[in-house]
């Protein structure tokens, strides 16, 4: 009797430290899931909400936790855009891929645990500007002219030479000197102006005249008379430009004036 209670006293004893064993939160040995729940918080620190960019803006992320951040999503328009997995959490993202207008950006932090937590969103406007860093400028240039024909043997050897250029609301009139005797100009002559660096298309108008004292009027030399060469010049791949090279003075019975002309747009 005395050796079948003790028997029973040493199975009580295993079956209880059985039954502690199985009970043991999952947790205290390390090898059940984290009861971590706390998410992290995270926030846009800059730029300010309402920012307007013409290209690319550095955007700057705070995010913390009570154990670890492992990552931290910029999402613009809902779409991640970039990610970062070291603080500081900085962003370069360039806008100009993005449509004109307000872009919803936000922040979302994940945790060890991946627990998340997403900013509050902050909007950024994209304005289209094709010299973000100057200004923008169209040049129109006369790269070579020469007078040919009648009209100019009637100009008795004193030829001006005028051009005038239009874009929009803005022209202007260059007028040259009196060449004696010259019949042939090289690069003389150019007009550069400013223009609003929002613009993607330009549509820019050139007139050529050449002066006949002995009758006092100008001679129309564009292609056809009382028209200009017109250039449609757009801004979303730079450096541009556009040429013409005269092979008709818009005067039948004359020979070409050879009139070589180039507008380009150009940012400084």
């Amino acid at each position: 009797m005395e050796r079948l209670a003790i028997v029973s006293m040493i199975i009580c004893f295993l079956g209880s430290m059985l039954f502690i064993g199985c009970g043991k939160d999952d947790d205290d040995n390390g090898t059940g899931p984290s009861s971590d729940t706390e998410a992290p918080t995270v926030t846009i620190t800059s730029p300010a909400s309402g920012y307007t960019t013409s290209g690319s803006v550095i955007i700057s992320v705070e995010a913390t936790d009570n154990e670890e951040v492992s990552k931290v999503e910029l999402l613009v328009d809902g779409s991640v855009k970039s990610t970062d997995t070291t603080s500081p959490y900085s962003f370069n993202i360039d806008f100009s891929s993005y449509s004109e207008g307000a872009h919803s950006v936000v922040a979302k932090a994940y945790d060890s645990s991946d627990n998340t937590a997403v900013s509050d969103a902050i909007i950024i406007n994209y304005e289209y500007d094709f010299a973000p860093s100057g200004d923008g400028y169209i040049k129109a240039e006369i790269i070579h002219y020469i007078e040919d024909g009648t009209l100019d043997a009637l100009s008795d050897g004193d030829p001006y030479f005028i051009f005038k250029i239009v874009a929009g609301n803005d022209s202007t009139t260059v007028y040259s000197e009196t060449f004696d005797g010259r019949f042939e100009l090289w690069n003389p002559y150019f007009y550069e102006y400013n223009v609003d660096d929002n613009t993607k298309d330009f549509s820019v108008s050139v007139w050529v005249y050449d002066e006949d004292t002995t009758v006092d009027e100008w001679v129309d030399y564009t292609p056809d008379s009382g028209f200009a060469y017109r250039f449609n010049l757009n801004t979303q791949t730079l450096p541009f430009e556009q040429t013409y090279n005269g092979s008709d003075d818009g005067i039948p019975s004359e020979p070409d004036c050879e009139l070589q002309l180039r507008v380009s747009i150009t940012t400084h």
